[in-house]
């Protein structure tokens, strides 16, 4: 599947800004993408709520809506409009920030509501307070686009990993985060944290984005990171936008989300495969106590890991016959397959590091990494 990113630099009206959005969303689906995303708030961007409240429709109402439907119908594409302000029935008067996934025949396949809103003091100039203006959603939404499962997120959703992993728990394939980040948040986060979602849920991120000055009514106006972004699920940037509107094609093979998945074994920590490669290396039987001390946490910390290995069938937990009050862990046949799995799936990055850096410098490093280990293990292995 073709994908494409269309970045835009919308101003606070949305019937201006239109032409420019369906425009780029034609261009896509010219240049044979198939899935056509555009950035958090396409219908226009403005700090004024007199002046949303008296742009913004109602759901039913909105003709950028109702325009970009007819596009996607008209072009056979699947359509993720990043998100409209929309007008509510709230009694407080707050709008929704809502994304939307329209389908080849241009019905809404999904709606999410934006659930974490932006209260953040960026500068001392810079002060925002999106929970004032916006309500916010409180499902999590992975929606059937046929070609792959969509996770749907909006801009500082991406902060909240808990959702993302709702998402790929939930089977998304693809996870959409539509933005129009802060120009000064963005250059020292964004990449980061799009990177982060891909790599914790083994999933694509697409990630359209806003760019550059938005002009407001009155003098005033915002700007915004761009550089819309395409992550593969190893973490890989596949495409990086810029700061320039226009349309960015990425295509995606499914296949590499399975691959991705299968490099480590589903629900691997490296806190787990830490405990479970210890195991298997010495071969032996370890109490919680001795396994707390080697890795330098808690007895807490450690039962806490030990629980949750034991559910997964990867470790033994048996009572010490002598004395009730202690316990032994050894490391299960299936524990050993899955370390044995993780250390397969990370050789071939090794060799590559082995590679960049030269295999002298990796050697020089192996006997102060070694005296390292026996000073922390002591007694404790």
């Amino acid at each position: 599947m073709r994908a494409g990113l269309i970045q835009l630099t919308v101003g606070d009206d949305p019937a201006a800004n239109l032409p420019a959005t369906l425009g780029l969303v034609r261009q896509a689906a010219a240049a044979k993408a198939g899935f056509v995303l555009t950035p958090e708030l396409t219908n226009g961007l403005s700090s004024s709520r007199a002046h949303q409240r008296s742009v913004f429709r109602h759901e039913e109402d909105d003709e950028t809506l109702s325009a970009l439907r007819a596009a996607a119908k008209a072009a056979g594409i699947w359509l993720l409009i990043g998100s409209l302000g929309l007008l509510t029935d709230d009694a407080d008067g707050r709008f929704a920030n809502r994304s939307f996934l329209i389908a080849p025949d241009g019905s809404v396949t999904a709606r999410y509501d934006k659930i974490h809103l932006f209260d953040v003091t960026v500068s001392a100039t810079e002060v925002y307070r999106e929970s004032e203006g916006y309500r916010p959603g409180n499902r999590a939404v992975v929606a059937d686009a046929g070609f792959a499962r969509i996770g749907m997120t909006v801009c500082y959703d991406v902060r909240f990993p808990a959702l993302y992993r709702r998402l790929a728990q939930g089977g998304a394939q693809v996870i959409t985060v539509p933005a129009a980040f802060n120009h000064i948040t963005g250059a020292a986060h964004w990449e980061t944290l799009l990177r982060a979602r891909a790599i914790e849920t083994g999933c694509f991120v697409l990630a359209p984005a806003q760019t550059g000055f938005h002009p407001e009514a009155g003098g005033r106006g915002r700007k915004t990171h761009g550089h819309s972004l395409a992550v593969a699920p190893w973490g890989e940037i596949l495409a990086d936008a810029g700061t320039e509107p226009g349309v960015t094609l990425v295509d995606l093979d499914l296949a590499e989300v399975e691959k991705a998945r299968g490099r480590l074994p589903r629900g691997m920590q490296l806190s787990h495969f830490s405990v479970l490669n210890h195991l298997a290396r010495v071969n032996d039987e370890r109490t919680p106590a001795q396994l707390a001390r080697s890795f330098h946490v808690t007895r807490g910390a450690m039962t806490n890991t030990l629980t949750k290995l034991e559910w997964a069938g990867h470790v033994h937990i048996r009572p010490d016959w002598e004395d009730a009050r202690q316990k032994f862990v050894a490391i299960s046949p299936s524990g050993r397959a899955a370390r044995d799995s993780a250390v397969a799936s990370v050789v071939p990055l090794i060799a590559e590091v082995v590679q960049t850096i030269g295999a002298d410098k990796v050697r020089a490093l192996l006997s102060v990494l070694r005296e390292l280990r026996i000073s922390l293990e002591g007694d404790g292995g």
